[in-house]
């Protein structure tokens, strides 16, 4: 998973982007990009993902999206967007 900060796809500076690949479960990539930003362990994480989305549920409906597909949810003091091309983006909740 890597870290950039492109200014595409109209988000504010406020965001964070990470990249996740086939290799990575989506919900690993979540708890660690949401931990990341948060500034704890992934372990010390809360809420949990599984407590916010179902993990399997969103990697299945990411993998038979069509490219540019994308899903958003709230995650704490957070909100998650993943695309289906592998993006995942953690912004300040408003």
């Amino acid at each position: 998973m890597s870290v950039d900060s492109p200014p595409e796809r109209g988000r504010d500076d406020e965001s964070t982007v990470f990249e996740w690949d086939e290799g990575t479960e989506v919900g690993i990539a979540i708890a660690e990009s949401v931990a990341a930003v948060a500034g704890v362990d992934p372990v010390d994480l809360e809420p949990r993902v599984n407590d916010v989305v179902d993990p399997d549920a969103l990697d299945r409906a990411l993998r038979s999206a069509h490219s540019g597909a994308s899903f958003a949810f709230p995650f704490g003091d957070y909100l998650v967007t993943v695309w289906s091309d592998g993006e995942l983006v953690v912004s300040e909740a408003d």
